[in-house]
């Protein structure tokens, strides 16, 4: 208790120190979860996989403890290679086809094909396909193909399992509802492939679904940032807004930061900042784009690449110092970031020639 208090405080080689002193005594397991997870809310993560690891040789290759080490190397480092080994190595060898260490390794697949490789979402549908032929066609199952197809962008399929999940409330669980939602918000947006267009008609029941989400995962983030774009969508900027702030926040508790949910992070504070700017909340829109760009920047150092909503908000800021500021050398350096960072459009490529002109 004493070392953990310690932790809390951030002496950590002092916490290391009385938890080993506590481990020569007496080695209690739910201990080793305070201390691997405690360090790694920390970002102590070195740490972390030392108290795993140690857990795992003396609880016999404890199930729980392994998933949970891969876990935080898949959600919180993003660091796919480990977590596959973590998975393999110390559950599925010695749990022979369990369910939920499969069901992890295929996520492992699904999140890394998303992130980096697309070649590992087939993987994932292999293990997903493997579950089912195991353990035959069950909600918690079908719901992770659901994942899939919304990740390979399958309009089709989705909706199939959409008419399967939606008339039982409870037959999905929040993460799958929330991307769901999500995913068939984005469509009803206009982002369809033209190929896909003729399904549209059969896309229903958004908004029920976006407030399920809500509902059911409101510490998901990205349950209040949908909820937050159906309103913006619609022009409807004061809930737009309410939504966006509690998402905020959601981002900031929410412990497992994927890439795409650091990028919706960061499109969060330029949307706001563009609710600021239609309201001519000139300061506060600076604020919300200055802080989303300061994420970035911390994220890039760390590997993040950005997106089109990545070169929006630094347009926007040009924006913002072009119209009303006037400062003409910040909005040409936001300018020249935006369209390094997929957002090259005729409108910033005209105001970048008359600010050299």
């Amino acid at each position: 208790k004493e070392g953990y208090a310690l932790l809390e405080a951030g002496a950590y080689p002092q916490s290391e120190e009385l938890f080993d002193e506590a481990s020569s005594y007496q080695r209690q397991k739910r201990w080793f979860f305070k201390y691997a997870e405690g360090y790694s809310n920390h970002k102590q993560y070195e740490r972390a996989r030392l108290v795993y690891q140690s857990g795992l040789r003396y609880f016999n290759h404890d199930k729980k403890m392994g998933l949970k080490y891969a876990e935080m190397e898949l959600y919180q480092l993003r660091n796919y290679e480990n977590a596959e080994n973590v998975v393999r190595r110390e559950v599925l060898d010695y749990y022979i086809n369990d369910k939920d260490g499969m069901l992890l390794l295929g996520d492992i697949f699904l999140e890394w094909g998303s992130d980096k490789d697309p070649r590992k979402l087939d993987e994932a549908y292999e293990v997903y396909s493997d579950i089912i032929s195991l353990y035959g066609q069950k909600d918690p199952y079908l719901a992770r193909l659901l994942r899939y197809y919304i990740r390979t962008d399958d309009l089709r399929n989705v909706l199939q399992l959409k008419d399967y999940f939606y008339p039982r409330k409870k037959s999905l669980g929040g993460q799958d509802l929330v991307e769901l939602s999500g995913y068939l918000l984005d469509k009803v947006s206009g982002n369809i492939a033209p190929a896909d267009e003729k399904l549209l008609v059969y896309i229903e029941d958004v908004r029920a679904l976006l407030e399920r989400a809500v509902k059911l995962a409101p510490e998901i983030p990205e349950s209040t940032y949908n909820m937050g774009l159906y309103f913006l969508n619609s022009k409807n900027y004061i809930p737009a807004k309410e939504w966006l702030l509690l998402s905020l926040d959601a981002f900031e508790k929410y412990p497992f930061r994927t890439k795409a949910r650091v990028l919706n992070h960061i499109n969060a504070y330029r949307l706001l900042g563009d609710i600021g700017m239609e309201d001519e909340e000139y300061i506060e829109a600076e604020e919300f784009y200055r802080k989303g760009i300061s994420l970035f920047e911390e994220e890039k150092a760390a590997g993040l690449q950005g997106n089109k909503n990545v070169g929006k908000i630094y347009a926007s800021l040009g924006d913002l110092c072009y119209f009303i500021t006037g400062d003409f050398d910040e909005a040409l350096k936001s300018y020249k970031v935006s369209v390094d960072t997929d957002n090259d459009t005729a409108s910033i490529r005209y105001k970048m020639g008359y600010i050299y002109y």
